[in-house]
């Protein structure tokens, strides 16, 4: 949506570390993690539950890299 509403302002796209998703692995470069889909603070709930095929399908293509980001997000809490 913002690509299109901003397509003739020149704008440049951020390097993937500034818009890291859990589901793409564990990158130590990553600046910003964008939690697509699974929120940290779902995923112990998620894990129980497991009622969303699409949470599910996001959180099973990379279970070590979503529980790694989730323990750094909660050593800030």
């Amino acid at each position: 949506m913002y690509n299109n509403l901003y397509i003739n302002e020149g704008l440049n796209k951020l390097p993937l570390e500034y818009n890291w998703k859990p589901y793409w692995g564990i990158n130590n470069e990553a600046k910003i993690i964008h939690f697509h889909g699974i929120k940290p603070y779902n995923i112990n709930f998620f894990k129980e539950i497991k009622n969303n095929d699409f949470l599910n399908f996001l959180y099973l293509k990379n279970i070590k890299s979503y529980e790694y980001y989730n323990n750094i997000f909660n050593s800030f809490l």
